[in-house]
């Protein structure tokens, strides 16, 4: 069982956390900087690669994008290269994460060789495997734990749903550390919307980087309530 390493007391006493946010989301719309990181995922996809370190090192080595030069740009183009590559690559395993509810079988493994390899996992799967990429690239992550709205669960409503503590709704997410700021980010919302039978839109893969904590707790409730 994954554990929350108390993040959300750091995301909380961090003044410049939603500063942080809002320059991710400038930065990226700047100079086509959104683009070229796609174009450098969807690149390094075209080629399979042998294990998660040289997978992480090929997403986050960005020596041809003059656009990408500071401290800060580079950490967030690491990390939103990772975030791309997982919601493109990965799709969730309804059928594990269905029996995982109903206690009929164990849980697939969750080693982020065995993810990479399958490419296909439950909500703490990509949370896994997000860290281990970013461990290889020199970033700070951690995996939160905690509960989505029931709406996100298909057949109820969104918009009436509240937060309800059980195994259906349990659920996993990460944080990462970017100019000294924890940001928060769910890689398996875009690939769960097509997996889950919904219609698929890329801009929701790309709203779940760097989602302003005001925002974020309307769909996740961390375990740790500080």
């Amino acid at each position: 069982e994954l554990k929350c390493r108390k993040v959300v007391p750091k995301l909380q006493s961090k003044s410049n956390t939603c500063k942080v946010t809002s320059l991710i989301a400038e930065w990226m719309m700047k100079n086509n900087v959104l683009s070229l990181i796609q174009s450098h995922v969807l690149a390094v996809s075209s080629t399979p690669k042998d294990s998660v370190e040289e997978l992480s090192l090929a997403l986050t080595q960005f020596s041809n994008l003059a656009e990408i030069k500071e401290q800060f740009e580079i950490q967030a183009a690491k990390a939103y290269a990772i975030f791309y590559w997982i919601t493109i690559n990965v799709k969730c395993d309804k059928a594990a994460w269905m029996d995982s509810i109903s206690g009929a079988l164990q849980v697939p493994s969750l080693t982020p060789v065995d993810i990479l390899t399958k490419r296909e996992t439950v909500s703490e799967g990509f949370s896994i495997l997000f860290q281990a990429l970013a461990s290889h690239a020199d970033l700070n992550a951690e995996i939160i734990s905690g509960h989505e709205r029931a709406g996100r669960i298909p057949g109820k409503d969104s918009m009436t749903s509240r937060f309800i503590r059980n195994e259906e709704n349990a659920h996993t997410w990460n944080s990462v550390e970017i100019n000294d700021a924890w940001v928060l980010l769910d890689c398996s919302y875009g690939p769960r919307s097509v997996a889950h039978g919904w219609q698929t839109d890329c801009s929701l893969s790309q709203y779940y980087f760097a989602v302003p904590p005001e925002q974020m707790i309307f769909t996740h409730w961390p375990q740790d309530q500080c």
